[in-house]
């Protein structure tokens, strides 16, 4: 018998500049012409060049342009890595930026990555959430040593905005990048910036994914549980851009 036809796809994101002096946030989600594929790009500049949030925005289309060609997730990352050619005194990338590349249909996620731009997958019966990257911060690499009982004198908190690998550098040391596959069905795929995942624990952006069906609401509740959250949280508050993408099958 023929095999069912895939679940139409449907896409949203949102975005808040926050109270940050720029929106240095780009996104950008597609739909492959005469395919299932789609393809999603978040990138998050940082740093005070004032050329960041025009970086960050033509590291995100380069990287979707790359997909719509047929790159892969880890290819389409090193399209958005060499727009960034810019270099400081010192030689390292200025701007830069961080970001996270996905291409899947509806029966496999990629996902590629630099930094601390996070990828999630909800599972068909919306229980699980599961986190497809790992930040690559000097946080979480202070957490990781902690793990393996090796002795660490620092908070690891303290680091979490330290990040580790950027898209500036990635064509220096290709190694960098990380990279992650869920194959089989899944429900819906999210990408945020550390405005998001940074103000949120992990059980209130699950329950906000899986009780958010429509995709372009979802994107929007999850920047504004940020918002909500950074207001509780007064002189702890994240306070950055928060963005997010969401993809959702059905």
């Amino acid at each position: 018998m023929p095999s069912a036809p895939a679940s139409p796809v449907r896409v949203g994101t949102a975005t808040d500049q926050g109270p940050r002096p720029s929106q240095c946030d780009a996104v950008t989600v597609t739909r492959i012409p005469l395919s299932t594929t789609w393809a999603a790009a978040l990138v998050d500049g940082y740093g005070p060049h004032p050329d960041v949030p025009a970086a960050a925005q033509g590291a995100a289309l380069a990287a979707i342009r790359s997909a719509l060609s047929g790159g892969s997730a880890p290819a389409a990352l090193e399209t958005a890595g060499r727009t960034l050619t810019g270099r400081d005194a010192d030689d390292w990338p200025e701007p830069d930026a961080v970001g996270a590349v996905a291409v899947g249909d509806d029966q496999r996620v990629s996902v590629a990555w630099t930094g601390d731009v996070r990828a999630y997958v909800l599972d068909p019966d919306g229980q699980t959430l599961h986190q497809l990257t790992t930040d690559h911060t000097e946080g979480a690499r202070l957490r990781a040593l902690a793990a393996a009982g090796e002795p660490v004198a620092e908070d690891p908190a303290e680091h979490d905005h330290v990040v580790t690998s950027t898209l500036g550098r990635l064509a220096a040391d290709p190694a960098s990048m990380g990279t992650a596959t869920h194959s089989g069905p899944w429900t819906a795929v999210v990408l945020t910036s550390d405005g998001v995942h940074d103000a949120l624990d992990h059980a209130e952006l699950h329950r906000i994914v899986a009780a958010t069906a429509d995709p372009a609401q979802c994107a929007a509740a999850l920047v504004a549980a940020a918002r909500a959250a950074d207001a509780r949280a007064g002189a702890q508050a994240v306070d950055d851009n928060a963005t997010a993408a969401v993809i959702r099958q059905g």
